[in-house]
């Protein structure tokens, strides 16, 4: 079934209702974007965009960007993503994965192409607004009939496909199918409370989709005082944009999600003071499992505060439902063979006992591209497919799912394993401000963006001695990755060491 489908229910139910609002206002009702996206196809059709094409499409968050969405969903086609920010290698190495039959961009979109022979040699140039040298504007789509009919596709054919940063090498090529993405709405649904009327500010692109699907309204992108205006009342953010939404006036929130990387505690008190009236959760997913867990942070008791600043790492909470999740002994970084159930029994840690988090189930991805980057994230039981997420973490008695770190970040010297994140959380909640731990030229360093002109290097060592710090060293910033300013890159932090840099 195409997942044009889900949208296709709101739209009946939901005809007059708004769907998108932009920055400026400009509203689109469900009505109104499923008439767009009918003239769309047809577009998509006259130059051969049809079921199996592929689109690759650079077009930040906007109104006409997911009428173009939609329509490649409709006709059956895959939309194609990737960060142009990454580089021209970037761009080459991902079109070298799968060859897009057409670009859909604006006009910065398409003065790449001067820059990059892999964007030139698609065949199909479309653009949003007046373009020069392009094959056609999609503002031309009003002019043509509409299309009837939605695409009929198996659950198995790609939607869309979005990659890695390939800074290792050969990027991953994650496409979601439709069967996939709708399983992911439906795990969305009960997770983060979805339901129609509801106004989203929306900061993450990919739940847009599900805020669609549901009936919701989103709020794209835009100026605080123009979020201030269209009075959301829930929405899903990083917490890197934490402080962004911080300096948000706007009383009409009332739910908060929250996750893409560490959701420290200094985080969820400044989320609580800023939004008293605002229920707020923690989300725990990934690229090929969203969502994981969750937890809501009124949930989480003095004992559990004081595990998080002492060692415990950070709860995220119990696994939503439908998810199979194990903590397995950590062997990151060495392939998993194929195995029983019972062998998975075996290998499977007992609570409180740290190791690498798997997961399987109906919304977690099977597999990448051409195989590319299976053979150390999946792994099979019973012949079903499990995916190794690279996160270590434990369960506790409770059965909620505590975070430890990144596996390939963990430190193995003369003083046993150490995970990072438990460290960067019991030095963050001491020092205040950005804290990374690293092992760098057999040294244990801790770097700090600390608010104060000097810490006491000594003290914190007695603090948190299981640490086993050799160096304090106070720093402008903690490199994080580059696209989402949400986890630490500890490949950059290293680096950064080398240099000698501050």
């Amino acid at each position: 079934m195409n997942l044009y489908h889900l949208f296709a229910r709101s739209i009946a139910d939901l005809k007059d209702s708004p769907a998108l609002i932009d920055q400026g206002g400009v509203t689109v009702t469900f009505g109104e974007l499923d008439a767009r996206v009918a003239h769309t196809v047809t577009l998509l059709a006259q130059h051969g965009i049809t079921r199996g094409s592929t689109v690759l499409m650079l077009q930040p968050m906007g109104i006409e960007m997911y009428v173009v969405l939609l329509a490649v969903i409709r006709a059956g086609a895959m939309a194609m993503f990737f960060d142009p920010s990454a580089g021209r290698a970037h761009i080459a190495r991902c079109c070298a994965r799968r060859m897009p039959d057409a670009i859909a961009a604006g006009w910065k979109g398409h003065t790449l192409r001067l820059v990059s022979p892999s964007l030139r040699r698609i065949r199909t140039k479309l653009a949003f607004g007046r373009v020069p040298f392009c094959d056609a504007s999609f503002h031309q789509s009003a002019e043509l009939a509409p299309t009837t009919l939605i695409t009929d596709v198996p659950d198995t054919a790609p939607a869309l496909i979005t990659f890695t940063s390939g800074s290792t090498g050969v990027p991953k090529a994650a496409v979601r199918t439709h069967g996939l993405l709708r399983a992911q709405y439906e795990r969305l649904v009960g997770a983060i409370d979805l339901a129609p009327g509801q106004r989203d500010l929306t900061t993450l692109p990919v739940f847009v989709l599900a805020n669609l699907a549901a009936g919701v309204t989103s709020l794209l992108p835009g100026s605080k005082t123009a979020h201030r205006e269209r009075k959301p009342d829930r929405t899903v953010i990083s917490p890197t944009n934490l402080g962004f939404l911080a300096f948000l006036t706007a009383p009409t929130l009332r739910r908060i999600y929250t996750g893409g990387g560490p959701v420290y505690l200094d985080l969820l008190d400044l989320f609580a003071k800023s939004f008293p009236a605002a229920r707020v959760t923690v989300l725990y997913g990934s690229t090929e499992a969203e969502p994981i867990a969750h937890v809501h942070a009124d949930a989480l008791d003095e004992s559990d505060r004081e595990a998080m600043r002492n060692a415990g790492g950070l709860c995220v909470g119990a696994p939503i439902e439908r998810i199979a999740l194990r903590v397995i002994a950590d062997v990151f970084g060495t392939p998993i063979a194929p195995m029983t159930a019972r062998e998975l029994d075996s290998r499977t840690m007992p609570a409180r006992a740290i190791g690498e988090i798997v997961v399987s189930g109906d919304h977690v991805l099977p597999g990448y591209l051409d195989g590319v980057g299976d053979d150390e994230t999946k792994f099979r039981v019973d012949g079903v497919v499990w995916h190794r997420t690279g996160d270590s973490g434990y369960l506790d008695e409770r059965g909620r799912l505590w975070l430890t770190g990144r596996c390939a970040a963990r430190i193995d010297d003369e003083h046993g394993r150490t995970y990072t994140l438990p460290v960067e959380c019991a030095a963050r909640a001491r020092l205040g401000g950005r804290t990374a731990y690293v092992l760098h030229r057999g040294r244990r360093i801790l770097l700090a963006t600390s608010h104060g002109e000097s810490v006491d290097a000594e003290g914190l060592r007695r603090e948190i001695p299981w640490v086993h710090i050799d160096d304090v060293r106070i720093v402008r910033q903690v490199p994080y990755d580059a696209r989402h300013q949400a986890k630490i890159d500890y490949l950059a932090l290293r680096r950064m060491l080398d240099r000698g840099s501050r």
